[in-house]
């Protein structure tokens, strides 16, 4: 698909926290997206995160769309009030956040996610 010696260029997104081994690869860490090209022969030549792919964008973007999600007014509202810093601080179990959460829509629920899980058979054959 790319002539020899010829060069790509890949912007993808990556919504969630880096972290240690094993790297993810389908959620394109910069470890993993570095490790999908070497392994198939290529150079790499610069891997970096762009002024448009920070921080500020994942957090703006969950944030927002957190809030676009939550269509009572009054929660949405007591959501908007919270500092940064009660977000943070909260336990993920936290019986607020619960109330937040399920107040979302099954979409949302699934959009915001930090993961997901499955549970499967093999087929006999």
């Amino acid at each position: 698909m790319l002539k020899p010696n010829g060069q790509v260029f890949i912007d993808w997104p990556f919504l969630q926290p880096v972290h240690g081994y094993p790297s993810h690869f389908f959620n394109a860490t910069r470890e993993g997206l570095v490790s999908l090209f070497e392994d198939n022969g290529f150079k790499t030549d610069l891997a970096f995160t762009g002024a448009h792919q920070t921080a500020a964008y994942t957090i703006q973007w969950i944030l927002g769309r957190f809030a676009h999600h939550l269509k009572d007014p009054q929660l949405r509202h007591e959501f908007a009030q919270m500092k940064v810093s009660d977000l943070v601080s909260m336990d993920q179990q936290d019986p607020l956040w619960w109330k937040f959460l399920n107040a979302l829509p099954p979409d949302a629920f699934s959009e915001l996610a930090c993961g997901n899980m499955l549970v499967a058979t093999k087929a006999a054959s």
